[in-house]
C-alpha cells in the first residue's frame, strides 16, 4: 500500500480554511490529498455540510470541478467529521468551560495519535481554525506524535478575502465579491499562503510507551515531561 494522505483540519465556524488549505496544497505545491479529517463541533460539522458537502452548491465540489479533481479521489464526507464531545458524552456546540477544553484536548490527541499509528499514512494538520485553544491542543499532539513526513501548518490569507463569507479558495477563473466596505474586489488579487509550522517531534522519545498505553492529554504532557528530565 502507498502513502496515503491526510489533511487534518481543526476548525470552529470557517469552512474556508479547508478549501483554501485545499488549494494551496493541490495547485500550489501540487501535493496529493486523499482523504480531508476536521474536528469540529456540532455547528461546526452543520457548516461544513451545508457550505462544502452539499452536492449542488458546495465549495468543496465546485473546487473539484474548477481545478479538474475527481471528487471521489479525496475521501472527504460525513464521516470523516469527528464531533468533539463534552465530559458526558454529549455533541459540543462549542468549546467555552475547563471541561469542554479537556474533553476536546484528550480527543484531538487520541486522533493523531490513531492516524500516526499507521505507517501508510502522512499527516498534514492545519491549525487555522478552531478556538485557539483547539489549535494549541493539535500543535501539541503534532509534538507528541507526529513523526519526520508529518507536517503542520497554519492558512493565511490576504485581509480583503480573509473570512469572507464568499471565498473558500482561488478560482481559475477570477470573480468579483463585495469587500467589508461594499467595494468590488477580484479574486485576481487574493493570495493563500500556508505557514508552516515546525515543531519538536517528541515520539521517539516516548516510542516505548507509545503503543500499550491510553493516557489523557495531561497525563501524556507529564510522563513525556518525566522522560525527558531522564535526558
Amino acid at each position: 500500500m502507498g502513502d496515503r494522505n491526510i489533511l487534518l483540519c481543526v476548525m470552529g465556524l470557517t469552512p474556508q480554511i479547508i478549501t483554501e488549505t485545499l488549494y494551496f496544497l493541490t495547485q500550489k505545491q501540487g501535493a496529493r490529498v486523499d482523504e480531508i479529517r476536521v474536528i469540529t463541533t456540532l455547528a461546526g460539522r452543520n457548516r461544513i455540510m451545508k457550505e462544502l458537502l452539499d452536492k449542488e452548491s458546495g465549495k468543496f465540489f465546485e473546487f473539484c470541478r474548477d481545478y479538474g479533481i475527481d471528487p471521489d479521489s479525496i475521501k472527504f464526507n460525513e464521516k470523516t467529521i469527528t464531533l468533539l464531545q463534552a465530559a458526558d458524552k454529549s455533541m459540543l456546540d462549542d468549546i467555552r468551560s475547563e471541561k469542554d477544553n479537556e474533553s476536546a484536548a484528550n480527543q484531538i490527541c487520541e486522533i493523531v495519535r490513531e492516524l500516526t499509528g499507521d505507517d501508510n499514512t502522512r499527516i498534514h494538520a492545519s491549525a487555522a481554525g478552531g478556538r485557539k485553544t483547539m489549535s494549541v491542543y493539535l500543535t501539541v499532539a503534532m509534538q507528541l506524535f507526529g513523526r519526520n513526513q508529518d507536517r503542520l501548518s497554519h492558512v493565511l490569507v490576504s485581509e480583503d478575502f480573509e473570512t469572507h463569507p464568499e471565498f473558500f479558495y482561488k478560482p481559475p477563473t477570477p470573480r468579483i465579491l463585495k469587500n467589508r466596505n461594499g467595494q468590488d474586489i477580484s479574486t485576481e488579487s487574493a493570495e493563500i499562503h500556508l505557514a508552516p509550522i515546525p515543531f519538536i517531534r517528541l515520539r521517539r522519545i516516548i516510542s516505548h510507551w507509545l503503543p500499550k498505553d491510553v493516557y489523557s492529554y495531561s497525563d501524556l504532557v507529564v510522563r513525556a515531561q518525566e522522560e525527558l528530565d531522564l535526558y
